[in-house]
C-alpha cells in the first residue's frame, strides 16, 4: 500500500508550503502554498502526479462548472481554467495552457503539461469573477513579509505588508 507524508517544506510571515511525498515513490509529490488573507492555494506537482478535485457529494442541478461567459462545461474540455459553483459557493480553478479538465458528476480531473506542473484554486464571489481571476491566478506567493514601526511620541505604528510572487505565466506579479 502507498502512503503518503506531509511535512513543512517552506514558510514565510503569513504563508505556509506543505510538502506531500509519497512514500513508495519519492519522486511524486505535491507542493502547497497558502495563508491568511491570500485568495488563492498554489500547487506544484511532480511527474506522476495530477490535481484531482473531488466532490463530496454529487454535482446536482445546483452546482456547475462554467468557463468564462458562464456557460456549463460538461465530458472533457482543453483550457487553462474553469469555474465551479459548488454547495453555493463559488471557485476557480487554473492550469497551465495545454491542460485537459475532464469533469465527471462527482469530481474534476486535470492532466497538466509534462513541462508545466503547475495548478491554482481560487474562492471568488460570483461566476463572473472567473475572467479576472484567471488573469491573476499565475503570480505565485513565494514569500510574505510584514514590518511595523512604531513612533513613541505620536503612538502611531505603521506597518507594512510585502508579498513576493513569481510569474508562471502572462508575465503576471
Amino acid at each position: 500500500s502507498t502512503s503518503v507524508g506531509v511535512l513543512v517544506d517552506a514558510y514565510s510571515d503569513w504563508t505556509v508550503s506543505p510538502l506531500w511525498t509519497d512514500s513508495s515513490d519519492t519522486t511524486k509529490t505535491i507542493s502547497a502554498t497558502y495563508g491568511h488573507g491570500l485568495l488563492y492555494v498554489y500547487l506544484t506537482f511532480s511527474a506522476g502526479c495530477e490535481p484531482k478535485i473531488c466532490f463530496l457529494n454529487s454535482l446536482d442541478s445546483q452546482d456547475k462548472v462554467f468557463n468564462d461567459a458562464g456557460a456549463d462545461v460538461t465530458g472533457t474540455v482543453e483550457t487553462d481554467h474553469l469555474g465551479i459553483k459548488y454547495n453555493n459557493v463559488y471557485y476557480g480553478l487554473f492550469a497551465p495552457p495545454g491542460s485537459t479538465f475532464t469533469i465527471t458528476n462527482n469530481q474534476i480531473s486535470v492532466t497538466l503539461p509534462a513541462d508545466k506542473r503547475y495548478f491554482s484554486v481560487g474562492l471568488m464571489t460570483k461566476i463572473s469573477d472567473l475572467a479576472f481571476f484567471d488573469d491573476h491566478a499565475y503570480a505565485f506567493v513565494t514569500d510574505t513579509k510584514v514590518s511595523w514601526d512604531y513612533n513613541e511620541t505620536t503612538n502611531d505604528v505603521v506597518t507594512n505588508f510585502t508579498v513576493t510572487t513569481v510569474a508562471k505565466q502572462d508575465n503576471q506579479t
